[in-house]
């Protein structure tokens, strides 16, 4: 049997905390959360904890003046928990010895957060809703120290340098890679915003994840032969965790989506510079690296999605590069089967291939357009294929084959988007 109170260690006025201001980075000021919020991060930290270490232990307990509302959500809390992670949990509310008053921050207007990670899509989604209201408010989860760090490089644009952004430390000291894989970080993630969303008297929560990724996170088994897809962006998920926030106080509470109808290309290109890409980071992991990795999925649609736009292979920095290198390591050699399915599948895309828009128009009530989104996504990534394998003189097999699918795509439709992705540069 775990315990929250062991595992998570804060005071009311605790450190994981803090605000930041861009034009001055280096200082800090706590904010306090109420007991009652505090209790809920605490205990999603926990079991975000408990599938990353592999815990053995199927019951979690959690003191709390507030059982009445724990109690609302555990067999939801459960459930999911199984959904995510394959893995059973009890999860236990007892009562603690009474506390005295806690502060809260009573002087501020109401503002919607957004999730700021550091990567593409989080920075374009954040230029595009603060430049439609100058008062939003950032919302960085420090999972990682290297992260954090690339963060605060991004905080000091001269965008972004006015810019108020709340921090939570969510790290529990642990022996096991949490930067790698994890299902539970979309349910961290989101606690966390909807947690801040109380401080700022707010209900909501804005997230910047690309439509077109979303989807694909969706589709899963079919776009990639069984390789098992992410679900912290895959909107089933999503809205089973946004419901779960709802019923915790009864209260409204909507996640806003606002590039959910657009491609990563789409928006590098509408928001983004070659200064943010460069401080940009996109890869799974940081833990021990001063570039992206290159070679998993989420950095080579960076990199492809880069080049569609019209940026310059050098805008970031990789250490790998799939299309070239050969390496006798399994997680590169999975990375490679996973990018294959991928060109595979999305080449069927633009051939309108009947298994395949009939899978997608099962999703016709969660995208406005899903087969015109993955429509353009196909083309960003052949776009991006076809400018990177311009520039490789000894291709690999994964090279070669794209090649071979490249050769069947009416060039046309390539130069077509590349011209429609230049003309959003703005």
């Amino acid at each position: 049997m775990l315990k929250v109170n062991t595992l998570v260690r804060d005071r009311i006025f605790s450190d994981r905390f803090f605000l930041l201001i861009g034009r001055n980075i280096d200082k800090r000021s706590k904010f306090p959360l109420e007991e009652k919020h505090r209790d809920l991060l605490r205990l999603i930290m926990s079991l975000h904890y408990i599938e990353c270490q592999k815990s053995r232990e199927l019951k979690l307990v959690l003191d709390t003046r507030f059982d009445d509302e724990f109690n609302s959500i555990k067999h939801d809390l459960e459930r999911l928990f199984l959904l995510l992670t394959g893995r059973p949990i009890e999860l236990v509310f007892r009562l603690p010895p009474a506390r005295g008053s806690q502060a809260v921050l009573n002087d501020l207007e109401p503002q919607d957060p957004i999730l700021f990670s550091g990567g593409v899509d989080s920075i374009s989604g954040a230029i595009k809703t603060i430049s439609q209201n100058p008062k939003s408010v950032l919302l960085h989860i420090d999972s990682s120290r290297p992260i954090f760090g690339k963060a605060r490089r991004i905080l000091v644009d001269r965008f972004f340098n006015t810019t108020y952004t709340y921090c939570i430390d969510t790290r529990i000291r642990s022996e096991a890679d949490r930067s790698l894989f994890s299902n539970t970080r979309g349910l961290l993630f989101l606690t966390a915003g909807y947690v801040v969303s109380k401080v700022l008297k707010s209900s909501k929560l804005v997230f910047c994840e690309n439509g077109a990724q979303m989807l694909d996170a969706m589709m899963g088994s079919l776009a990639y032969n069984n390789a098992v897809a992410t679900k912290n962006t895959n909107l089933k998920y999503l809205k089973e965790i946004e419901n779960l926030l709802c019923r915790f106080e009864g209260r409204r509470f909507i996640i806003k989506y606002p590039l959910s109808g657009r491609t990563k290309s789409e928006s590098i290109s509408e928001y983004l510079n070659e200064g943010l890409l460069k401080k940009s980071w996109s890869c799974y992991s940081a833990r021990g690296r001063r570039k992206m990795c290159g070679s998993c999925w989420n950095c080579f649609i960076t990199r492809l999605s880069v080049l569609a736009a019209g940026f310059r292979s050098e805008s970031q920095d990789f250490e790998t590069n799939p299309l070239r290198d050969v390496l006798a390591s399994p997680s590169f050699l999975n990375n490679q089967r996973i990018i294959y399915n991928m060109m595979v599948f999305y080449r069927k895309v633009i051939d309108e291939d009947c298994q395949v828009l009939n899978e997608l128009r099962r999703y016709e009530n969660v995208f406005r357009n899903p087969l015109d989104l993955a429509t353009r996504f196909a083309l960003d990534l052949f776009l991006g294929l076809s400018i990177s394998l311009s520039g490789i003189t000894n291709k690999n097999g994964l090279a070669r084959k794209a090649d071979e699918l490249l050769s069947g795509i009416d060039p046309s439709l390539l130069l077509h988007r590349k011209e429609l992705l230049t003309s959003h540069h703005t």
